[in-house]
């Protein structure tokens, strides 16, 4: 996998530990909510990925725009849009989903890294063929 090319960030609080830096298993490169500093299971209230983690209360910062990795809950093909589901993965976006980003690998294993070009702030609802 090539290396993250370049994305904006912010930091927020952490309203829990998020300091698990495993790749896959971990809370790093997966999504984070603005309000609740936590990981967080949909596209709508996600800030962005996390890059770098904390401990409770302290600072992280999450990628909110540009070009980074992501951790995929399922596999996941090569330009597939991408959405926010359960524990902060990301999947492939299925009909009305919010869409916050989209895959620029080939193809990512079910709990694996990949990267993706992202935007949170500017998702989309996603109707595939319309």
């Amino acid at each position: 996998m090539a290396g993250e090319k370049g994305w904006q960030g912010w930091t927020l609080a952490s309203q829990c530990g998020l300091n698990n830096g495993t790749p896959g298993t971990g809370h790093l490169h997966k999504a984070v909510g603005l309000a609740s500093g936590d990981i967080t299971a949909t596209s709508c209230l996600a800030a962005g990925l996390l890059e770098y983690g904390g401990e409770s209360g302290r600072n992280v910062t999450v990628a909110w725009f540009g070009e980074t990795k992501f951790t995929a809950n399922a596999g996941v093909g090569a330009g597939v849009p991408l959405s926010v589901v359960t524990s902060g993965y990301l999947r492939a976006a299925l009909s009305g989903d919010y869409v916050v980003g989209r895959n620029l690998e080939v193809a990512v294993a079910s709990g694996a890294v990949g990267r993706g070009m992202f935007n949170f702030v500017n998702g989309y609802i996603y109707y595939p063929n319309s």
